[in-house]
């Protein structure tokens, strides 16, 4: 066991090594930067309203982080399984002396580190956005009136409901050899629910409202921000760390690591 999870640190550390000056580094590096930019003209706009409470402040902020959190993650994973298919490397890889079973969960690990370095910037940027802003109007107090916890839950349960979309994204990175291939399908999953909701509203065909809570909650690439559309619960409304759907997507997540991770290891690759 100990030989296994020694191999395991080793791919890891060599995974992370390759991120650097690639693409995927720096959409980890970008995306939490223009997400706090985004929210934060937000609330500068929203200097003078009195009603902007501290929970619709956060509310603000996961919004953004939630919605563009589908498209980052499937043009890093996209990308950093990428490096692989380039001069034939996975022949290169399979030839060295590890389990293949290594190498998989080495490069999932790795890529689900990203997510966890872009939460990590999201959370010293929202900080740093907010005493910016208390200097520019100190009227809006956002750091007093901050609740700590409340936005480490947010961003938490924001996070943790993509661990499914990164395991289904990297392993589609990993099958397909053209990168096109899985950003067009996880885009069109991440899109085509909103065409959906958007066609059956300006048609006139969309009677339930909760169907604008219910259609994104089952798919794994907009789940993440599927409560989103829950409009009824007004902009003060509170989210759970760890809410049922969430335990339930990171089951299908174990799943299918561990059925990619079978795949992976008896694939004949050419």
């Amino acid at each position: 066991m100990k030989k296994e999870l020694k191999t395991l640190a080793i791919v890891i550390g060599a995974e992370l090594l390759k991120l650097r000056r690639t693409v995927a580094l720096w959409l980890t590096i970008l995306y939490p930067l223009g997400t706090v930019i985004l929210a934060s003209l937000f609330m500068y706009s929203m200097r003078n309203n009195k009603s902007f409470s501290p929970t619709a402040t956060i509310n603000n902020i996961n919004n953004v982080a939630a919605f563009f959190l589908p498209f980052y993650i499937i043009l890093t994973i996209s990308f950093f399984c990428q490096l692989e298919h380039k001069n034939n490397m996975f022949k290169h890889l399979i030839s060295l002396p590890a389990p293949r079973t290594s190498f998989f969960f080495g490069k999932l690990i790795s890529s689900l580190l990203l997510l966890a370095l872009a939460w990590l910037q999201m959370m010293l940027l929202t900080y740093l956005a907010m005493f910016v802003l208390d200097l520019l109007v100190p009227n809006l107090a956002l750091i007093q009136s901050l609740d700590h916890l409340y936005l480490l839950t947010a961003l938490g349960r924001t996070f943790l409901a993509a661990i499914a979309m990164v395991v289904i994204q990297y392993y589609l990175g990993l099958r397909m050899r053209n990168v096109v291939a899985p950003i067009s399908i996880g885009t069109a999953l991440a899109i085509l629910p909103i065409a959906v909701l958007f066609i059956l509203g300006v048609t006139g065909l969309l009677s339930n409202p909760q169907v604008l809570h219910w259609l994104p909650l089952y798919n794994p690439y907009t789940y993440p921000y599927s409560h989103v559309f829950n409009i009824m619960s007004g902009p003060s409304y509170e989210l759970d760390l760890f809410p049922r759907a969430s335990l339930i997507y990171l089951l299908i997540a174990v799943v299918l690591a561990f059925a990619g991770s079978y795949e992976f290891k008896n694939r004949n690759f050419k």
